[in-house]
């Protein structure tokens, strides 16, 4: 491995960071299930133990990460080779528009429920953000997937800063230790991509 990365300090920085961040989510999961386990407990909550330790549920999560990732490279890819940036994007945008139009279909004609689009607020907040981070997901990915895939697989180093600053939840010196970690690698992939 060592050979690989020999003579170009810029990629041993990048796989540095990868890895900082990798760590860094890793370690952040390790902590939240052990404080959950705790609260768990404290309340007198026993879950079934087919969900903590049947091969169903290690094999579901990382499944999902097999798929994710899988998903993630084809997008590289097929940005990288096949299709620029904006027509990708538009082409996911359509998909998510057609999607809209059948689920207004099935609510409205099928079911036939009235929308107020009053109520319908938080909704539509949440899909011009979906829109906006999938715009950003596409521009990221077709500039640099290697740098890219990492910074969107730790959102959850984000969700808990946004927790702590937003939602006044505390935290542990652990979890602040991890950001910290993540942070430095998510610092050098911005400097180094």
């Amino acid at each position: 491995m060592l050979l690989y990365f020999e003579g170009d300090n810029e990629r041993v920085a990048v796989f540095f960071a990868v890895a900082l961040v990798c760590i860094g989510i890793f370690f952040l999961s390790v902590f939240e299930k052990k404080q959950e386990d705790a609260q768990r407990v404290q309340a007198g909550i026993v879950p079934d133990r087919k969900y903590t330790h049947s091969f169903i549920a290690i094999f579901f999560p990382i499944f999902y990460c097999i798929i994710d990732g899988l998903g993630t490279f084809a997008d590289a890819l097929v940005l990288d080779r096949y299709i620029a940036e904006g027509p990708a994007n538009i082409a996911y945008e359509f998909t998510f528009l057609m999607m809209a139009v059948f689920a207004f279909i099935y609510v409205v004609i099928v079911k036939k429920q009235k929308i107020k689009l009053s109520a319908e607020k938080p909704k539509i907040l949440a899909g011009v953000f979906e829109t906006a981070g999938q715009f950003a997901y596409i521009f990221a990915l077709g500039d640099n997937a290697i740098v890219a895939a990492p910074l969107i697989s730790s959102y959850c180093i984000f969700s808990l800063v946004w927790a702590r600053i937003i939602l006044k939840e505390k935290l542990s010196w652990k979890q602040y230790l991890v950001i910290a970690i993540a942070a430095a690698g998510i610092v050098i992939l911005g400097m180094e991509g």
